[in-house]
């Protein structure tokens, strides 16, 4: 779709919210899947925002997050911001749930 498209989308929209989603299936036996996702809530913005940092993907020029301060895109978050995105993401991400669930069988 890319960032281009998704503003071309949502031109003269007010509510701009949106999801970050990341998931990690594992599969065993005959039809047995589990699941396990990665929501992070947040908004897009109006347009793409300046690059500070080499990007994950595209969709950090766009895709702000509602827990960084002071209506930052995911590209253009300080460190602090950044060290504060990557510890909730490490203690909430798709990984540590499967991990979490996987040892308690």
């Amino acid at each position: 779709l890319g960032i281009k498209n998704i503003l071309k989308m949502l031109k003269g929209v007010k509510d701009r919210r949106a999801e970050w989603r990341m998931t990690v299936a594992y599969s065993w036996g005959k039809g047995k899947v589990k699941s396990f996702t990665f929501i992070e809530k947040g908004e897009i913005a109006s347009a793409p925002r300046l690059k500070k940092r080499k990007p994950m993907s595209d969709y950090w020029y766009i895709y702000i997050p509602k827990m960084i301060k002071n209506n930052k895109a995911l590209i253009e978050m300080t460190k602090d911001d950044l060290k504060d995105w990557q510890e909730y993401y490490a203690t909430n991400n798709q990984f540590k749930k499967f991990g979490e669930w996987f040892v308690g069988q």
